[in-house]
């Protein structure tokens, strides 16, 4: 956004210029999604490590997303960021298990 300020140049006089800048609610708005999103994806690996029926489902949901991404008609440039954040989840979430389970292993 551009916003029009004005100088004191000294000896009274002014000059008038214009800025460009982001108004802070944008910058709020982009944080707020970002943790929200953050937030989300952490639920999820924490319902995975500690729910082992939540990890089933999370596969099968998962299978499903990919079935849906590969028959849909939209452009291949947009399916493969999808598929690959997709699948990238299940792993993650099996990954976080097995640290969690050598940790609480050695605690025990």
């Amino acid at each position: 956004m551009k916003k029009k300020i004005k100088l004191n140049l000294g000896n009274g006089k002014f000059k008038e210029q214009e800025i460009n800048y982001i108004p802070v609610r944008y910058i709020l708005a982009g944080l707020i999604t970002l943790f929200e999103v953050l937030a989300i994806i952490g639920i999820m690996i924490t319902l995975c490590i500690f729910v082992p029926y939540f990890y089933i489902a999370v596969g099968v949901t998962t299978f499903g997303a990919e079935l849906k991404i590969i028959s849909s008609d939209d452009n291949p440039d947009y399916k493969i960021p999808w598929m690959l954040i997709v699948l990238v989840i299940p792993v993650v979430c099996l990954r976080f298990q097995e640290i969690m389970q050598s940790n609480l292993q050695k605690w025990v």
